[in-house]
This record gives structure tokens, sequence and C-alpha cells, in this order.
């Protein structure tokens, strides 16, 4: 075997290790990414911005949340989003701690949020609630 063949067999070596290395970190998903474009068919998401954490409620800081979002959906009104990334198995303690008549609150893996309007009814927004925890892209999905 010569040395230009020796070359290539180390060339095809070193591109097979680097090809199968698992060290390629898969692109992490940001919180707007999670959130679906549209719900109910006619709530369309209009925008989705990370907030500083210290925006975020006094209950969610404590329970160590590591990202808070606000999101805002758009049809015949507005509905916000406000959404939490906590940290595992907090997220259900924090439904469980919510209490707030002008909001409902919903809960998804380590994700906890709230939906208020001002134009919805309570029925109409409980719905717009469980369209948009169902439709939320975490890993249960």
């Amino acid at each position: 075997m010569g040395p230009e063949m020796a070359r290539f067999i180390t060339f095809l070596f070193v591109v097979v290790l680097t090809s199968c290395s698992p060290n390629r970190e898969a692109k992490k998903e940001t919180m707007p990414e999670l959130l679906p474009v549209q719900v109910q068919r006619e709530w369309r998401l209009h925008d989705a911005t990370m907030q500083p954490l210290e925006s975020a409620p006094e209950s969610i800081r404590k329970l160590g949340a590591k990202a808070w979002l606000l999101a805002h959906y758009q049809a015949n009104g507005t509905v916000t989003v406000r959404m939490a990334q906590l940290p595992a198995g907090t997220a259900f303690e924090a439904m469980q701690r919510w209490h707030d008549p002008s909001a409902l609150g919903f809960f998804k893996d380590d994700y906890f949020g709230t939906v208020e309007s001002d134009r919805l009814t309570r029925e109409e927004l409980a719905g717009f609630v469980q369209d948009l925890q169902q439709n939320i892209k975490t890993r249960s999905k």
C-alpha cells in the first residue's frame, strides 16, 4: 500500500468519525417556537417575545422559572398568553397555586401559562386554552 492510499484511508477514517460524532448539537427549541401559529382555526399568533424573568410574577419566580414568554393571538380581539418554563415537576404545582379570576391557567410538561382576554367569555377562553394546550409543541408531542 502506497502513501497515497494510506492518506486516502486516513481521510476516510476522519470523515466517518466526524460524521458519526454524537457531539453535534441538535437545534434547541425556543419558547416562541413551541406555540402554535393558529388556535381554534381563527386565532393567529401575532407576536411572541421572551421577557425578562423579573417581569414574571413572584410566585413563578419562586418556583425557579427558567424563561418567561409573552404572546398575543388576534382574531376578533386579542388573547394574551404568558408562559413560563419551569424546573421539571413544578408546572403542575404552579397550576395548583394559580388564583386569578381574570385569567385561566394551564400547564403542559415543564411549562405553565395563563391566558386572558377582555372580549371572550370564560367558556370561550376555556375552549381557546384547551386547543392551545393540546397544540403546544413540547417533548410529549
